[in-house]
């Protein structure tokens, strides 16, 4: 990789970070227009978790396949990062939080990098791995498809747990036994 591709990614890394910190403000500043919502958490569930994890990384791969040779091992590869990620994260916090019967703020930070971690592995193994991959076809197509589920769910989400707000003392020690989990 030559240098000023570094370069390039470093800035647009460094950009990507900047703007996941200020969505949550953002979306709230600009009246829950749903086109923001998309991309930035509108509340504090698993779901949102999953949605930052995902849709950042699926876009972000998108804008650099046109640049690299093996396109199809790319997609693949942000497809199986796409789904690795969120599934590190609902199943991290169903265990944590049947364990701990409340939520624990600083587990869901531990979760979300270890979400973004697998997902990169997994990313990484699927690029340079020497297993042959299907064409790129289908994946672009469970891409689109998970993209379109992303939007729907952002706009109408189903009523499941994992799409849920928690109660706002959810992640309070003192909570266990008002919100019923004794």
């Amino acid at each position: 990789m030559s240098a000023d591709t570094r370069s390039v990614q470093r800035w647009i890394g460094g950009a990507r970070c900047s703007s996941s910190s200020w969505a949550p403000s953002g979306y709230q500043w600009s009246g829950d227009n749903p086109v923001l919502g998309q991309r930035a958490p509108v509340n504090e569930s698993v779901w949102e978790h999953v949605k930052l994890v995902a849709v950042p990384r699926l876009i972000w791969n998108g804008l650099t396949a046109s640049r690299l040779p093996h396109r199809n091992r790319l997609a693949w590869a942000a497809f199986l990062e796409a789904c690795t990620g969120p599934a590190v994260i609902v199943t991290g916090y169903c265990v944590y939080t049947s364990v701990l019967g409340r939520g624990w703020f600083v587990m869901d930070i531990v979760l979300f990098v270890l979400a973004v971690a697998a997902g990169r592995l997994v990313n990484h193994g699927v690029r340079q791995g020497s297993h042959r991959v299907p064409g790129m076809l289908p994946a672009i197509v469970l891409i689109v498809g998970l993209l379109a589920a992303f939007a729907v769910f952002t706009v109408w989400p189903p009523e499941l747990p994992v799409f849920e707000e928690p109660p706002p003392d959810f992640y309070h020690p003192d909570a266990v036994g008002r919100i019923g989990l004794e």
